[in-house]
C-alpha cells in the first residue's frame, strides 16, 4: 500500500504511460485516456489511506472500469444527439426585425 505523495509519485511515473495506452486502445481517444489517467490517480490520492491489494492492480482494474464508464457514457450521449433537432440544441436565428421588436 503506497500511502506517502512520494510513492504516489514514482507510481504515476511507472505507471502512467502503460495505463494511458491501456485507456487508448480501449477508448480510441489518446486525450480522454490522460484525463482518466489523472482522475484514476487524483481518485487513488484521495483514497490512499484504505487498504487494498497491490496499487499496479488496483490502478489497471480502476483503468478498465473507466474506460466501460466512458464508454457507456459515450453511448448515452451519441443516442442522445442522434434523437435531437438541430433545433431543439441551438436557439433559432431572430431576424432583424424581431431584434428591434425586443429592444423597444
Amino acid at each position: 500500500m503506497t500511502d506517502s505523495a512520494t510513492d504516489i509519485e514514482i507510481l504515476y511515473r511507472g505507471e502512467r504511460k502503460r495505463l494511458e495506452n491501456r485507456l487508448r486502445r480501449l477508448i480510441g481517444n489518446k486525450f480522454a485516456a490522460a484525463d482518466l489517467v489523472h482522475d484514476l490517480f487524483l481518485r487513488f490520492w484521495e483514497k490512499r489511506g484504505e487498504a487494498r491489494e497491490d496499487a499496479r492492480l488496483y490502478l489497471m482494474r480502476s483503468a478498465r472500469n473507466a474506460a466501460i464508464d466512458h464508454i457507456r457514457s459515450e453511448r448515452v450521449r451519441a443516442d442522445f444527439l442522434a434523437r435531437t433537432a438541430v433545433e431543439q440544441i441551438a436557439a433559432p436565428i431572430s431576424n432583424p426585425h424581431e431584434i428591434v421588436a425586443a429592444r423597444q
